[in-house]
């Protein structure tokens, strides 16, 4: 192979790397939440609290099987702080805020997601 030739594939390479830095960038940025949550129960929208407005405070989310989940805001983040399922996988998942990830309760069929993660 030339030496012409190894310059413009290194270039190439150098430049692809650059293109795929760029893009997996704006994939990133562009999969942070607004703030914006959405709670489900039963798969029906029950709630939508927004992270951003601030303030600490509690609320109970309750299903028709009378199974209850205790969601805190708290600095900016959401989490479920009580639950009467039996594993108790929801209480122990860490607060979400401005990230991608769900809190999901299977037992009592409730779900904690950012807006846009997660429609039924």
């Amino acid at each position: 192979m030339s030496e012409r030739k190894k310059k413009a594939l290194l270039i190439s390479l150098i430049l692809l790397l650059l293109l795929a830095g760029i893009v997996g960038a704006v994939i990133c940025l562009s999969l942070k939440g607004s703030g914006v949550i959405h709670i489900y129960s039963e798969g029906k929208l029950v709630r939508t609290v927004d992270l951003s407005v601030g303030g600490e405070y509690s609320f109970t989310i309750t299903n028709s099987r009378n199974n209850t989940n205790t969601v805190t805001i708290k600095d900016g983040t959401i989490s479920v702080t009580d639950a009467d399922c039996p594993d108790k996988v929801c209480v122990n998942t860490a607060p979400i805020g401005d990230d991608i990830h769900p809190i999901i309760c299977v037992p009592n069929q409730l779900i904690i997601s950012p807006e846009g993660a997660y429609e039924p």
